[in-house]
């Protein structure tokens, strides 16, 4: 029998669509002051948060044989060794878009709740308004729209505050000890969900239910309250100037937005305007950091080249090693982001990691190799920066004309260069002997820690060919792991 499936807002998006999002409707219609916002605000969340693309498994499979032809290349390589060292990589993308589901899921969740606020309608007179319940959403409606809703089958009642001595039905936060446990908590409480600190929102009898109460604790209460919107006001001369609770980055008295006009907007609107640029301003960030990284080895490049200097070459490999894992910092960090880094050769980790350490140097062929790999990783992550930025542009002004001029100072598309034509070009490697640097063997110093690299690093280290480490280094990780 075929299911009538609800289409809901102006994306027609169904609740399945949505994921946890349907659960915080109740919660976003308080905060926006009614069903409207609360709808608005799922509706903007979902445009920012489209679903990522799910698990190829011909991906997963092309993955492991990848690995498998590579591991098999290898002198001594076996087909069961081969097998085995090849699981890694399937196993790595399927938890990386596990992650990124999850990821969108909370990010999703977490915009809503932050703009639900600031598109709360103004205030309105009693003597206009009834506050009423409709399908349980409590707020302040009109006699048509409450004669619209009986119309179309809603149940209507009018609002009764809770008498002194019942139970506070308010919702509360409450600290969820794993967010995994969601899920959990949802299977007693559907509408379950979690606000922008990461605590989950129940009332009090939900809190002590069975099912519930194992699963959180004390709320979690962050550093700085990040569910207060940043306060500003005219400070006289037609300039709008933080008064309370700046952004990150700002401070009290400077200026909201330097260098644009901002006459024509309400203040919900230049509200409405903060929020989203600093959510795209985080959507973007990691783009930003392999951006500014693939900038750097640009333009080191020809300098490394030229020079053929171990300076030049650690400075290749640090900003390589951001653009492979974004914000990664320190060098037992960076050769860490290199061991677990997929689709590399033996001899290109190793000129890497030598690189990195001090210990070695890069070949002609393999700086040709870290510029070429860095452009295909930039070239990769580009389109989605753009459409990203794109799909804030059109939800911005959709709102109001030009508010992306507000939304996005911070982003500045058009240094994004291209690859191809009229942007970055590839190098061409064919027209680059090899040299005797391009090898396989690892030369780590003495002093090097690498109890502070993960398991996952560490692990890394010993699936490389027989030969590639030497005795002491072997020893070494095995008592990392050990500890």
């Amino acid at each position: 029998m075929a299911v009538n499936k609800t289409r809901l807002g102006a994306t027609g998006s169904s609740a399945e669509d949505l994921g946890n999002m349907g659960a915080l409707t109740p919660i976003l219609g308080r905060l926006a002051g009614g069903s409207k916002g609360g709808q608005m605000a799922i509706d903007f969340a979902q445009q920012m948060y489209p679903d990522p693309p799910k698990a190829d498994p011909y991906e997963a499979a092309l993955q492991f044989f990848l690995a498998m032809g590579q591991g098999a290349s290898q002198p001594g390589a076996t087909v069961l060794g081969s097998a085995v060292g090849a699981m890694q990589a399937p196993a790595d993308y399927l938890a990386a878009k596990k992650k990124e589901k999850r990821e969108t899921d909370r990010a999703r969740m977490q915009t809503a709740l932050q703009l639900a606020p600031s598109l709360k309608p103004p205030a309105k007179g009693k003597a206009d308004y009834i506050e009423a319940v409709i399908d349980g959403q409590s707020g302040l409606y009109t006699s048509e729209e409450i004669r619209a809703a009986k119309a179309e089958g809603k149940v209507v009642s009018i609002y009764e505050a809770p008498k002194s001595g019942s139970q506070n039905n308010d919702l509360k936060p409450f600290g969820i000890i794993d967010p995994e446990n969601l899920t959990e908590i949802q299977r007693v409480i559907p509408s379950a969900s979690l606000d922008a600190d990461g605590n989950v929102l129940l009332t009090d009898a939900e809190s002590v239910m069975a099912g519930v109460r194992p699963y959180i604790g004390q709320k979690i209460t962050p550093s700085k309250d990040s569910t207060k919107d940043p306060k500003f006001s005219d400070d006289g001369t037609g300039t709008l100037r933080y008064t309370a609770n700046p952004p990150e980055g700002k401070n009290i008295g400077d200026i909201v937005f330097e260098g644009v006009d901002i006459t024509g907007f309400t203040q919900n609107e230049l509200q409405l305007a903060n929020s989203l640029r600093d959510d795209l301003t985080k959507q973007i960030e990691p783009f930003r950091d392999i951006k500014s990284a693939f900038s750097q080895i640009d333009g080191f490049y020809e300098e490394a080249q030229s020079e053929n200097s171990p300076v030049s070459d650690y400075s290749l490999a640090v900003q390589y090693a951001k653009v492979i894992d974004p914000g990664t910092a320190a060098r037992e960090g960076e050769v860490a982001a290199i061991a677990t880094a997929g689709a590399m050769s033996s001899a290109f980790k190793a000129a890497l990691t030598n690189a990195l350490m001090g210990t070695g140097k890069l070949s002609p062929r393999m700086r040709a190799s870290i510029y070429n790999n860095a452009l295909r990783i930039y070239g990769t992550k580009l389109p989605g920066a753009l459409a990203t930025i794109e799909r804030y542009k059109t939800q911005s002004n959709a709102q109001k004309d030009g508010l992306f001029n507000l939304v996005g100072l911070n982003v500045d598309a058009e240094s994004y260069k291209p690859v191809g034509e009229g942007g970055y070009q590839p190098k061409d490697i064919d027209s680059l002997a090899e040299a005797p640097e391009d090898n396989s063997t690892y030369k780590f110093p003495p002093d090097f820690n690498f109890n502070a690299l993960d398991d996952n690093a560490l692990r890394g280290l010993l699936r490389l060919p027989a030969g590639a480490l030497d005795d002491m280094t072997l020893r070494k990780i095995d008592e990392a792991l050990s500890n």
